[in-house]
């Protein structure tokens, strides 16, 4: 958990309760090469920092896997789907036919 104090404190110092939570609450998992995260369908409610490695946002374009962005470190994602997303407005458009 420090490296992320650390890059955290690049940008501006945290203070003591701040580093104490990210202590206490933050967890670091790893990860196998080409193991999911998460489905297109599923929701996680979490805050994911990438201390290290890559992560690939897969879509499907004719049924086909398709690498719609790549995430390095120092970089962030959510589990969650984005109502911004263009994804989400085909297939809002898609549903409401």
């Amino acid at each position: 958990m420090q490296r992320m104090i650390n890059y955290f404190t690049s940008y501006r110092r945290l203070c003591a309760s701040a580093q104490q939570y990210l202590l206490q609450h933050g967890k670091i998992r790893v990860y196998r090469k080409n193991s999911y995260y998460t489905m297109l369908d599923a929701c996680k409610e979490e805050w994911n920092f990438i201390l290290e490695g890559a992560v690939a946002m897969v879509g499907y374009h004719k049924e086909r896997e398709v690498i719609e962005r790549v995430y390095l470190p120092y970089y962030y994602f959510t589990g969650s789907k984005h109502a911004f997303s263009k994804s989400f407005w085909l297939e809002s458009a898609i549903g409401d036919a």
